[in-house]
């Protein structure tokens, strides 16, 4: 037979909040107290631990809900994930009502401290910014050729195909896959592999690169003597040209450029 404790613990995974909770759960147990006495506290009072598994789940990503997921549309996927917020701020809402009624208890000190620990915690975790590598961003050449590395390793440039790109320290791997039109009017698929090595200047700005190999299909081409200067798209405006910017980086330049 389900206790008032469940009852109520199931109305506000439902999104319900504490009030409208407590009300509910009083229609059939008429004694329901989120603040109950000391003798009867440890069997009705839901335990820290419990509080903290159900926070841990709802922000598990990889619950079983979400795994079910991957079948259904974006549209329900974005519905389930509002569905988990309001469940989330629903038991914080419970939690801080909680510590409300018996903030008097000195005994509530230490689980309440506890309880408040594991919500910043879970809130700092969700706010912590994605670190980004610097060469992520449009750049651009001095006649204006522009290069794009995305954050998904997908990479633009003015050659047809699709290109992807990795990055290992200073060893930069730009492959495309392409189809060629032969002069027999036949297409060929072709993967072009670039090896390059780069160096950021320290305010990401910057960017010089050199070819150390270029393959097709595997056959080593022809490779490029020159050094590049790229610089970062939106640092270039109106007032600063290409040729006004890259000067200020000339002391910047590495050794093997």
């Amino acid at each position: 037979m389900i206790d008032d404790e469940t009852y109520f613990s199931d109305l506000i995974r439902q999104g319900y909040s504490v009030n409208d909770a407590v009300e509910h759960t009083r229609t059939y147990f008429p004694n329901f107290r989120l603040d109950k006495t000391e003798n009867s506290e440890s069997n009705s009072q839901p335990s820290v631990e419990s509080i903290a598994a159900a926070i841990a789940q709802i922000l598990d990503n990889k619950s079983s809900k979400d795994q079910e997921l991957s079948t259904v549309s974006r549209e329900k996927e974005v519905d389930a994930n509002e569905s988990k917020i309001s469940s989330f701020l629903s038991y914080v809402e419970a939690i801080f009502y909680m510590l409300y009624e018996r903030l008097s208890e000195r005994r509530v000190l230490i689980p309440a401290s506890i309880i408040i620990g594991i919500i910043l915690l879970s809130t700092i975790a969700l706010s912590i910014p994605k670190t980004m590598h610097p060469i992520i961003g449009t750049w651009e050449k001095a006649d204006g050729q522009e290069f794009t590395f995305s954050e998904d390793s997908s990479y633009f440039d003015e050659m047809d195909g699709d290109s992807s790109w990795s990055l290992n320290g200073s060893d930069l791997v730009i492959s495309t896959s392409s189809v060629w039109k032969n002069s027999d009017g036949t297409n060929s698929n072709v993967l072009i592999t670039q090896e390059l090595r780069i160096q950021i200047s320290d305010d990401s700005v910057a960017l010089w690169m050199k070819w150390d190999s270029i393959t097709v299909n595997s056959e080593m081409q022809e490779v490029p003597s020159d050094c590049v200067l790229l610089l970062k798209k939106n640092a270039l405006d109106s007032d600063t040209s290409f040729s006004q910017l890259s000067n200020s980086y000339s002391e910047d330049k590495p050794r093997w450029c």
